[in-house]
């Protein structure tokens, strides 16, 4: 479900390649600590892998090297170059 915003209608229906020439941008955290549960929300929006959407990442601070790693491990797995870390 996206974030409501007032005046903006989504037509679940279409599909996003049909609606638009550029990518959706959308954003996953506001930083890399682990209660983002980054992984978690890569799986409702892995159904878009294949549409042109940009998968915007924020890993710059409070998460571990390790946990920053397998959330890029994952994205990429996901979204391949659609995803932006």
């Amino acid at each position: 479900m996206p974030y409501p915003l007032i005046g903006f209608n989504v037509d679940p229906v279409s599909p996003i390649s049909e609606k638009t020439e550029t990518p959706i941008k959308i954003l996953v955290g506001n930083s890399a600590a682990i209660s983002n549960e980054h992984e978690y929300a890569f799986e409702p929006l892995s159904h878009l892998a294949n549409e042109k959407v940009e998968i915007i990442v924020p890993l710059n601070y409070a998460g571990t090297p390790d946990y920053i790693f397998e959330v890029i491990k994952k994205g990429l797995a996901i979204f391949g170059d659609k995803f932006k870390a």
